[in-house]
């Protein structure tokens, strides 16, 4: 008899628990579709059922043993096909008392009639007290089912999502998750520092150009988010100063203040030069003008100091192990080294300036494509006058209208005696001694002897190159009365075009174009960066193409500290230390082909180092020159050359030769040093070598030792490429050195390039 069951209160939630696709799921679900409830139907039973109010579980066996899994539940129906299994689940219900539980027994996969449903829900939904129902199905040929068999079941979207929150809330995924949320916590820092640091890379190559203007607007687009990332770190701190890892952001954090600060310290460094500059150049200032300058002068040491302190803690933060950090390390370290310097020369700018005075100073233009020991053939010289913190003008001279007002007879050098024919003396001459101290000293001689001018306050030495990489800052500079454009590229041969043209001695054009020159640079200094300029005059000075000598005690100690000025170094063992050799090697050239060669000419040089087995130092120096002039005509030409060399004084010549041939005959000389000179000349297009090998007379003792090389840079001279190569006896090994060489099988190897004076220190252990 078929039950007519009332219908379920609408928006009733049914849950509908089976593991495969059956026509009673479709019928069901149809079913109650109609009364506006809401049908789920999952292949598992979810871990909380108490938000069901129907759960039918169709052929479910685990339901039972795993109840208090499930919570707390309303209404639940067994549809199981057998009897066994109904009376599984009953025992098990009688001994867990359970309740709100009903049992259906049918062959479920061939319920195929609604009538048979009708039974089921009106069951289901009774309030009778009955647990248990029977239905048996005569076989009968089924009918078109609603649900084909390949059809998948779908719930509403939204259980759907529970059900795959559910599945993902696992044991195992919860840890996950966990770990997951603790990184994510912990590293949401580094998103916006990476962002930041874009910005900040970004500036430090406009900072390396001298673009501080555009690396104060790169910095400023980094702050915004490196505060971010600062705040969101501040929260993972904790945990990083835990576990000891906070060093390394910490430190990030730190670089990018320290780089903040040094673009704005730069900025205004660089705004204060230039106002400093317009002062310096205007003849007539006020008083508060003057007040202006003296602040402006006194305010940079302080500006230069937090410069350089910011610089060092830069370099020192800054990875040397990771090789695109290397160059970078190397700039800072050579801009850390300029600065420190500039902070010692801020501290006596009043006094260079003539601060209530006048103060002259000697300027000896140097041409050093004629290199002479000195720098280079004088070719014109000035008078630089300051007065009072201001720049009252720069005269230039032509060396011949000296030169032609000298009446007394000065021996010169042999060398120009014997190779230059020249049987006087004269200033064009005097930078003959590669001390520029003497040079300096003989100049003064010479223009009071000239020209009766006296009464220097110091002197600076300016070579051909020197100029050439102060122009590199002004970029091109029209010469109206020359009607030609002079830049860094085209300066020497336009120099040498209207020094020679047409030349006899008295002319005036070379004079006319310098000074022409000089005007022009002076009118661009307003305009000119002042932070490259320094670092061109910076860096001709580090590579010995500017030499200064300063009349004031002081002064001049600080510029002897930076080795700028031009003189012959002493070399010292270290205190206390009796096993010790200071070796010395000083090679300089004297251009006396009356051409100007050095232009053309090239050189590479070795130096190798043989120590004993008796501990007896043999040093060998090999230059290979080579000559690139094309043609046997001014300017270039073949390169006649009396070369010397200073080595150590207590040292043992034993071999001097160019090329193969042993040299015979060569002039020496002992004083403080020992000085070997000979002559030699090199043809266009050609190549010669020099060799020059000498030896210690004592040698090192047992245990520690010292070895140092002082190798000096010949004032004026191009930078070449130069490789030391020192090789140990079985009985000494290598404890330490200041340079970063190749050591292999006893041998100490290394390649730099000789842009100024190298001093290299290597400590040994003897057995």
């Amino acid at each position: 008899m078929i039950h007519k069951s009332s219908p379920i209160s609408s928006r009733q939630k049914i849950l509908i628990v089976s593991e495969g696709n059956n026509a009673l799921v479709s019928l069901l679900k149809t079913y109650f579709k109609k009364f506006d409830n809401d049908v789920y139907i999952s292949p598992k039973i979810p871990k909380s059922i108490a938000m069901f109010d129907y759960c039918f579980f169709i052929n479910e066996r685990t339901f039972i043993q795993k109840t208090k899994r499930f919570g707390d539940w309303k209404n639940i129906i067994f549809i199981v096909a057998n009897r066994k299994k109904a009376d599984e689940i009953m025992r098990n219900m009688q001994q867990k008392k359970l309740e709100r539980i009903k049992i259906i027994v049918c062959p479920y996969s061939q319920i195929y009639d609604p009538h048979h449903v009708e039974d089921i829900v009106w069951f289901s939904i009774s309030k009778s007290k009955e647990t248990f129902l029977s239905i048996n199905i005569i076989p009968s040929k089924p009918k078109a089912l609603p649900l084909s068999p390949t059809t998948k079941m779908r719930s509403p979207a939204y259980y759907r999502f529970y059900l795959f929150i559910e599945k993902l809330i696992s044991k195992k995924n919860i840890t996950l998750i966990a770990v997951a949320l603790v990184f994510v916590y912990h590293s949401a820092f580094i998103p916006p520092l990476l962002y930041g640091g874009y910005f900040v890379y970004q500036a430090m190559h406009k900072i390396q150009s001298n673009d501080y203007r555009g690396a104060a607007n790169l910095i400023k687009q980094s702050e915004s988010p490196i505060l971010i990332s600062k705040k969101m770190y501040a929260f993972a701190r904790p945990t990083f100063l835990l576990f000891s890892i906070a060093q390394t952001p910490d430190d990030l954090f730190a670089v990018h203040e320290k780089i903040l600060s040094i673009v704005h310290t730069a900025k205004n460094l660089e705004e204060d030069y230039h106002e400093t500059f317009i002062l310096f150049l205007n003849k007539n200032k006020s008083d508060a003008q003057k007040k202006q300058l003296t602040y402006l002068l006194e305010s940079s040491r302080d500006s230069l100091s937090i410069l350089e302190s910011n610089l060092v803690f830069l370099n020192q933060k800054i990875p040397s192990q990771i090789s695109i950090f290397k160059k970078y390390k190397e700039k800072l370290t050579t801009t850390s080294g300029m600065i420190a310097k500039l902070k010692k020369i801020a501290f006596y700018l009043p006094s260079l300036m003539a601060q209530k005075g006048e103060k002259k100073y000697l300027l000896l233009f140097a041409n050093n494509m004629e290199l002479r020991p000195g720098g280079g053939f004088i070719g014109s010289y000035g008078i630089l006058t300051l007065k009072d913190l201001t720049f009252e003008g720069i005269e230039v001279y032509d060396v011949y209208d000296a030169d032609g007002q000298l009446t007394a007879h000065i021996k010169p050098p042999d060398a120009i005696r014997d190779y230059l024919a020249q049987p006087h003396w004269f200033l064009r001459d005097s930078a003959f001694s590669p001390d520029f101290y003497e040079n300096y000293f003989q100049a003064k001689f010479f223009l009071d002897k000239e020209k009766q001018l006296t009464d220097f306050s110091g002197g600076i030495l300016i070579t051909t190159t020197a100029i050439k990489n102060m122009l590199a800052a002004f970029g091109d500079l029209y010469l109206p009365d020359f009607n030609e454009k002079i830049n860094s590229g085209n300066f020497y041969l336009k120099t040498q075009l209207y020094a020679e043209k047409d030349f006899f001695p008295g002319s005036t054009q070379k004079k006319s174009f310098l000074s022409a020159l000089t005007r022009q640079l002076l009118v661009n200094l307003e305009t000119v960066s002042e932070s490259e300029l320094m670092s061109q005059i910076f860096k001709s000075a580090e590579e010995k193409q500017l030499a200064f000598y300063i009349e004031e005690e002081e002064l001049q100690k600080m510029i002897d500290s930076f080795y700028w000025s031009g003189r012959i170094i002493e070399p010292h063992c270290p205190p206390n230390i009796d096993n010790c050799y200071t070796d010395f090697q000083f090679p300089y050239d004297a251009n006396l082909g009356v051409n100007k060669a050095n232009f053309f000419v090239n050189r590479i040089t070795e130096v190798k180092i043989n120590i004993d087995s008796d501990g007896i130092i043999n040093s060998k120096l090999h230059i290979k020159f080579k000559n690139e002039s094309l043609q046997d005509i001014f300017p270039g030409g073949a390169y006649r050359n009396y070369f010397q060399i200073l080595i150590p004084r207590d040292s043992v010549v034993t071999r001097i030769a160019i090329g193969e041939e042993p040299l015979s005959s060569y002039d020496q000389e002992i004083g403080q040093f020992k000085k070997v000179g000979f002559f030699f000349e090199i043809p266009i297009q050609s190549a010669r070598e020099i060799v020059i090998e000498y030896h210690s007379l004592k040698g090192f003792k047992k245990g520690k030792s010292i070895y140092q090389l002082l190798f000096q840079k010949q004032i004026g001279s191009i930078n070449n490429d130069m490789s030391l190569e020192i090789t140990l006896p079985p009985n000494m090994f290598l404890a330490n050195q200041n340079f970063s060489a190749l050591v292999k099988n006893n041998r100490i190897l290394y390649n730099t390039e000789l842009s100024a004076d190298k001093i290299f220190f290597v400590e040994l252990l003897k057995e």
